[in-house]
């Protein structure tokens, strides 16, 4: 049908496996970097300390003291990232009349704006410490800047890029539904 069409993806299609299927949908992309980036965050909110070294030094040493707030705060990103995983992965089969496919819609966007905003952003403010033109507040320590610059920021980025791939083919399916 229309959707299949617009979309590009049919319900065949969706069944495929990755071996068999030589690309991978965008939401499909935006789900696994959610669940990917949320899992670790509930890791590290669960006292996991692989990757902690890469993180600003303020998160390194509540995270060695065992702050409970920055558990809590790490857990409640990492179930919100999970959810963000989710809502792309539902726009593959959307439920919901069309007033929900709008607000998932406009969620949508709202990630694709925040997380492609909060890389971008970033990534200029460490590039820019790290070259020496701004300085590096002590609360994020020197010998991880290149770590936002290489690695953190540079994955907000790819979040931000899949999200706004995910939204622009949704809207598109909706408008094209809609017209139908």
């Amino acid at each position: 049908g229309t959707w299949a069409r617009v979309y590009g993806i049919s319900a065949m299609e969706r069944s495929m496996t990755r071996s068999t299927f030589p690309w991978i949908h965008p939401a499909i992309a935006a789900c696994i970097w959610a669940v990917a980036f949320g899992l670790l965050s509930l890791y590290w909110a669960a006292g996991g300390d692989l990757g902690i070294s890469t993180l600003a030094r303020t998160i390194q040493d509540a995270a060695s003291e065992g702050d409970d707030a920055m558990r809590l705060t790490t857990a409640l990103t990492g179930v919100l990232k999970i959810a963000a995983g989710l809502l792309a992965l539902w726009t593959l089969r959307p439920v919901g009349g069309q007033r929900l496919q709008t607000i998932g819609l406009s969620l949508l966007w709202g990630c694709a704006i925040l997380f492609a905003l909060y890389g971008l952003l970033g990534f200029v403010e460490k590039l820019l410490m790290g070259f020496g033109a701004i300085g590096v507040p002590d609360g994020l320590g020197e010998d991880v800047v290149w770590w936002y610059v290489f690695l953190w920021e540079p994955i907000w980025i790819l979040g931000g890029a899949l999200y706004f791939m995910t939204a622009m083919l949704f809207g598109r399916a909706l408008r094209a539904d809609r017209a139908a």
